[in-house]
């Protein structure tokens, strides 16, 4: 009765099982115990870096070269170019409309902010006639506009050095606005202002804190007082964030 006992195999399955289960269990506590400090600090990491982080807009209209013929939510399509620049939007002459460009936000943006590089072409030197203030001319200038309303003004010159900026409220948002020259040169032609005149380029930076739900309409306008081929403007490497 003892031998048939011994030789007996009924259940050993299970209690190799028992074991080699048991044997799992206790390594995977002991890997927990091995990797749980390394693990929580970088879920710590990773949270503290997406909270942190800008979230562009998903909707195609957040980096713009006009070199792929996106157009999307502009008011117009008109492209020039030039070995110096690449392609550009514009060029846009004083006597034009503004050019407007639909920005769209993510649902509860705090904060929005508008970066490109405004090129100015040709012969800007901030002034104007005094026939040109008569009519109600500024001279040589940039406007920016948020939904028709425009928030900020600067005469503009070529060779200037400043860096112009302002600040607007409107229906409890801020805006925010700076331009900064970065480079000058012979940039684009043809020119009828002579060879005593060269481009420019300005690095332009708009905020606006505690924006409009879903976003708004941003516009450009010039107020030069000579021809396209003279004095104009364009828009490149445009760039919407938000928070």
């Amino acid at each position: 009765m003892i031998k048939k006992f011994v030789l007996s195999e009924s259940g050993a399955v299970t209690v190799d099982w028992v074991v080699l289960t048991a044997a799992s269990v206790g390594l995977g506590l002991a890997s927990v115990a091995a990797v749980r400090t390394g693990s929580g600090s970088l879920a710590d990491a990773i949270s503290a870096s997406l909270s942190g982080a800008s979230v562009m807009a998903l909707d195609g209209l957040n980096r713009m070269g006009f070199d792929d013929g996106n157009f999307l939510g502009w008011s117009t399509n008109r492209t020039g170019f030039s070995e110096a620049l690449g392609t550009f939007l514009g060029p846009f002459a004083g006597h034009e409309d503004a050019v407007t460009h639909d920005v769209i936000l993510p649902d509860g943006a705090t904060e929005a902010t508008i970066s490109f590089d405004l090129l100015l072409l040709d012969s800007w030197d901030g002034i104007g006639r005094v026939s040109d203030f008569a009519a109600g001319g500024r001279g040589d200038g940039i406007a920016f506009s948020i939904n028709g309303t425009e928030i900020g003004y600067s005469s503009m010159t070529n060779g200037s050095a400043g860096t112009p900026s302002g600040t607007f409220e409107m229906s409890g948002t801020t805006y925010s606005y700076e331009l900064t020259q970065a480079s000058s040169g012979a940039y684009f032609s043809p020119s009828d202002g002579g060879g005593n005149w060269s481009d420019a380029v300005w690095n332009v930076t708009v905020t606006a804190d505690n924006p409009p739900p879903g976003g708004f309409q941003f516009g450009v306008n010039g107020t030069s007082n000579q021809g396209i081929t003279d004095e104009s403007f364009g828009i490149d490497n445009y760039v919407i964030s938000s928070d």
